[in-house]
């Protein structure tokens, strides 16, 4: 899995530690911090925020996708 979907991946499960190891390794490789944000964090967030709309996700779940 390449580390823009690793990213989206671990946000959207709550792995912050996740999440910072594959953020490291990409900024590592020169991406942008924009690029990392608008291809992996936001949506990954939105998709978080959708389900907690629809009520398929629940508080804990919202919560661990922005807790770092």
């Amino acid at each position: 899995m390449e580390n823009l979907a690793a990213i989206r991946d671990s946000i959207y499960k709550g792995s912050s530690r996740d999440s910072v190891k594959y953020t490291k390794m990409e900024l590592e490789k020169g991406t942008p911090w924009s690029e990392i944000l608008l291809k992996s964090m936001l949506p990954a967030l939105d998709q978080v925020g959708d389900e907690f709309s629809k009520g398929t996700a629940f508080l804990p779940e919202l919560i661990a996708a922005v807790t770092p």
